[in-house]
């Protein structure tokens, strides 16, 4: 698979660039639907968590019949990711955004599944 470069990212080191090798992140739409089967799902540091949040977040690399997907995790997505496992089938569709409280961003909504 030939591998792409895309846009800089600010947590690399000064004249790096971020390389994509097909299993970038999934950018969120209204009806956007990722299917496919669960290649793993690790754990990461986030480089500088606020104050009383988690300091880890999670990855869940899916192959699609589209190729490789990661999808990073969300708070609604987070019962998904408690429950899927390596090799197992995931549906994973977009909503939407719903309403945003006073302060915060709007949180996506999805609809998932696992078999």
């Amino acid at each position: 698979m030939a591998v792409k470069k895309v846009a800089s990212n600010p947590s690399l080191p000064k004249g790096f660039k971020a390389i994509s090798g097909g299993g970038g992140g999934v950018e969120w739409k209204k009806g956007m639907i990722v299917t496919g089967v669960v290649l793993e799902i690790k754990t990461i540091d986030k480089k500088n968590p606020k104050k009383g949040e988690d300091p880890t977040t999670r990855l869940m690399r899916v192959q699609t019949k589209d190729g490789e997907k990661g999808v990073w995790e969300k708070a609604a997505l987070r019962g998904l990711f408690d429950a899927a496992k390596k090799g197992k089938q995931v549906y994973i569709e977009h909503l939407g955004m719903g309403k945003a409280k006073k302060g915060q961003s709007a949180p996506n909504l999805f609809n998932a599944g696992i078999k």
